[in-house]
């Protein structure tokens, strides 16, 4: 696990898997933390190199006065995929989230291969 500094917090993240693989992000659903994910780490792994987080507000990350924007969310998103750590420079293979990925895809696509929303509104 640790930590990315944003301007008025810490992120919270953990790396799993092989160094060389693909990165995956995770990011967690409302009320629930970046552990939510551990039932498929397992299977996840053998053929990528995750990146799982604490969404703002939940688990070990920031917790700020609300409310919070989905552009908000999205842009300590950014923050974490730009911050430098062990997956840095490795473009993600996929991001599995939800309507917070958006931002990356938007400010950030060539860092971005493929995005796959789970379990979010339909903008």
């Amino acid at each position: 696990m640790g930590f990315v500094r944003l301007a008025d917090g810490e992120l919270n993240y953990q790396l799993d898997g092989p160094e060389d693989a693909p990165v995956l992000v995770l990011s967690n659903s409302l009320g629930t933390d970046l552990h939510m994910w551990d039932i498929q780490i397992e299977a996840f792994t053998k053929h990528f190199r995750v990146l799982r987080f604490d969404t703002r507000g939940h688990g070990k990350s920031l917790v700020t006065e609300g409310p919070y924007s989905i552009e908000q969310l999205g842009h300590d998103v950014l923050a974490l995929r730009r911050a430098p750590m062990p997956a840095d420079g490795a473009d993600p293979e996929a991001m599995v989230a939800n309507v917070t990925a958006r931002i990356e895809a938007e400010y950030d696509p060539e860092r971005l291969r493929r995005l796959v929303e789970a379990g979010g509104k339909e903008a």
